[in-house]
């Protein structure tokens, strides 16, 4: 019964009422309800929309025979937990009181007196690119390029000083900087176009700083193999005309998108000028391996981050915040799945809860949208949007990301998945780099 009202919810939200009555017969007889259209809307309303978030929103869920992506074993609240199974593939970890003790500094500066370059703010100092330092920014502007932060005008290359500390055991931890936001998809289009796609040949040629050499084999030698690496052979989320998630641009997201979602509304028009190459660039780029994070980190002037070095970031180093803002996982602080369960609880876009097939990265935000979810040290998106690679590599050669997803990954400064393959893609996941 709820199935029937959840879906006459969606098709009211996204087609307008008009559709509402073909659609009620068709979802009665199929259902066996004989219920009067007025009664069905009655029970949608009544019994089978979510309750009034905490911004006192009321969303509807997405009809209930709309099937999501086939799951896989790193989907939100399918990855195992590592005590249940320390091995698993994807586990997802709390780390315990020791661990977070070992990312903890007490701050040996003053954080309202340090002096930085370029935009800063209280209690936090924002600064950068200096002139050539980062690369994927040099000499351009637009989507993706100038096109970050709340309004949407702050450079996307800025990144901003975690502070020199005094760590567990009296070690003194330097200063360092983090990337204020994720990578977007026109700071990776950048790498890409300085060597036509043949990232192998940079590689090899030494046109990578730092790089190691026997990872050579894990880059695109081409254009055409970096496409396919970030779109169809991403290994989840990948296929846009099933609930993929793609923010590569290509042809072919454009048209599947265009197929899918072809109603006469704004809302729909929308949904498609999100899938075209300006909309997308804007966004963090996706679906890269732990090589591709890597290679472009280090070609851009940093690296990956390590483990430690993202969570002290996260957590406001002595403070040990929860999430990367303080307390409370509300909408305004991140872009996220509220409820893994219920796929009207999408963060973004914050008037469209609503998951469905052709959406592609319509509910990925461009970095910084969330203001009320900074960091401490002005550093945004931590916690949602996309997860993100660190540096560490375990013993059995596998990675970690961490810091949650637009689909409902764990997003405490406490979680993390580990025993995650360096060549796994994912459409929820992407990369911030390090810098000295």
């Amino acid at each position: 019964m709820c199935g029937v009202a959840r879906s006459l919810l969606y098709v009211a939200d996204m087609h307008g009422p008009s559709r509402l009555l073909p659609v009620a017969l068709h979802l009665a007889q199929r259902s066996g309800v004989g219920l009067l259209l007025g009664s069905l809307a009655a029970v949608a309303l009544a019994s089978c929309s979510a309750p009034p978030d905490a911004l006192g929103r009321r969303a509807s869920v997405v009809p209930a025979d709309v099937a999501p992506e086939t799951e896989d074993r790193c989907a939100p609240g399918v990855a195992k937990k590592y005590e249940e199974d320390p091995n698993a593939m994807c586990a997802e970890k709390t780390e315990t009181p020791e661990e977070i003790a070992g990312t903890l500094a007490t701050s040996s500066l003053d954080d309202d007196t340090i002096a930085f370059k370029g935009w800063s703010g209280p209690g936090l100092g924002v600064r950068g690119p200096a002139p050539g330092s980062v690369a994927s920014c040099a000499g351009r502007t637009g989507p993706g390029i100038t096109t970050c932060g709340p309004d949407g005008k702050d450079s996307c290359c800025r990144y901003a000083d975690v502070p020199e500390g005094v760590g567990s055991g009296g070690v003194l931890r330097p200063r360092y900087a983090l990337d204020v936001y994720e990578v977007t998809v026109a700071r990776f289009e950048s790498f890409v176009n300085a060597f036509n796609g043949d990232l192998r040949g940079a590689a090899a040629s030494g046109k990578i700083p730092g790089w190691n050499q026997a990872w050579n084999g894990q880059l695109p030698a081409s254009r055409a193999e970096l496409g396919q690496m970030v779109g169809p052979d991403c290994k989840s989320r990948s296929d846009v005309r099933n609930y993929g998630a793609l923010t590569w641009p290509s042809a072919d997201t454009t048209a599947a998108v265009n197929a899918l979602v072809p109603d006469n509304n704004a809302r729909a028009a929308d949904i498609r000028a999100d899938a075209t190459p300006d909309r997308l660039r804007a966004k963090p780029m996706n679906c890269v391996t732990y090589y591709l994070a890597s290679a472009f980190c280090q070609w851009d002037g940093g690296a990956l981050p390590t483990d430690r070095d993202w969570a002290r970031a996260a957590r406001g180093g002595a403070e040990a915040r929860v999430y990367p803002w303080g307390d409370g996982r509300t909408a305004d602080r991140l872009v996220t799945k509220l409820d893994k369960q219920n796929d009207s609880s999408l963060t973004w876009p914050a008037d469209f809860p609503y998951f469905g097939n052709g959406h592609n990265a319509y509910h990925i935000a461009p970095p910084g949208r969330k203001p009320a979810g900074v960091g401490k040290w002005g550093h945004h998106d931590m916690a949602g949007n996309l997860l993100e690679w660190v540096r560490d590599i375990d013993a059995n050669g596998n990675g970690i990301v961490r810091g949650g997803s637009w689909e409902g990954h764990a997003d405490r400064n406490d979680q993390k998945f580990v025993n995650y393959p360096l060549l796994r893609s994912y459409g929820s996941a992407g990369m911030r780099c390090v810098r000295p």
